[in-house]
């Protein structure tokens, strides 16, 4: 494993702090992550049928306790907890986290003060999600059955991971309905949230409530390239967007 993996930056205060790296289906890369993740999290890794996809699970997992080390000062062995809806936490460290990938890229999102979601797509992979208009906020059904076809697949891939990173800050992933709340699905670049989905929401960790005023949250995206798009959300208002992207790593020449 590279170096750098081992001297990554604690979370910055008042800010959330997001990681990428690109993703390869390398054996030898599944391998350098067995001796950084739960043995649990090992074997789940193991069971998928894709080998990106097994690299892709650890190697999330393998940033997040990598800057939960640098920020608390504690190796997290024990394999994440996990909410009723699906979202890993770690009860030992009092910060959020969130980790998303598509085929190529995994990104993590880190914040000390909220409840934070990330998500990052392939444009291309979102073709059908033209499906799904109909279930949306009738804004954002508006917005987009409005605008030009070729202008479509951008808009949706925003308002995809806008909606998606919202619902993993909120920890219920899609339980909620799509049309419960809402997101600017316009090209602004941050404070997109529109409107939220239900007034008192319980973080993963039991530990209080989430607000459900858009004042109260961040919201921003992430550069990623052409081809992807990546949003993140914070239950944390004014919040700095700190991004480390590691889209140059070469893997094969990078391993120790």
């Amino acid at each position: 494993m590279p170096e750098w993996v081992h001297s990554l930056a604690a979370i910055p205060r008042d800010s959330v702090y997001c990681i990428g790296v690109p993703v390869v289906a390398d054996r030898a890369l599944l391998e350098a992550c067995r001796h950084l993740v739960a043995p649990e999290e090992m074997s789940q890794a193991c069971r998928y049928a894709r080998l990106g996809d097994a690299v892709s699970h650890l190697m999330g997992r393998v940033l997040v306790r990598q800057v939960l080390r640098a920020t608390f000062g504690l190796e997290v062995t024990e394999p994440f907890h996990v909410s009723p809806y699906g979202k890993p936490y770690c009860p030992q460290c009092a910060a959020f986290f969130s980790i998303s990938h598509c085929h190529d890229m995994v990104w993590v999102a880190l914040c000390r003060e909220g409840a934070v979601g990330i998500d990052v797509e392939n444009v291309s992979a979102l073709s059908e999600f033209s499906e799904i208009v109909a279930h949306l906020h009738p804004s954002e059904r508006a917005y987009l059955l409005d605008l030009d076809e070729g202008d479509r697949p951008g808009a949706y891939c925003r308002c995809w991971t806008r909606k998606e990173s919202v619902l993993k800050a909120v920890g219920r992933g899609l339980s909620l309905p799509l049309d419960v709340f809402a997101v600017d699905v316009g090209p602004v670049k941050e404070n997109w949230i529109v409107s939220l989905p239900v007034p008192l929401l319980p973080d993963e960790k039991g530990a209080g409530f989430l607000s459900a005023l858009t004042g109260q949250w961040t919201s921003a995206q992430v550069k990623t390239g052409e081809n992807h798009c990546c949003s993140v959300a914070v239950a944390a208002p004014h919040r700095k967007l700190r991004v480390l992207s590691l889209m140059e790593t070469v893997w094969d020449h990078a391993r120790a």
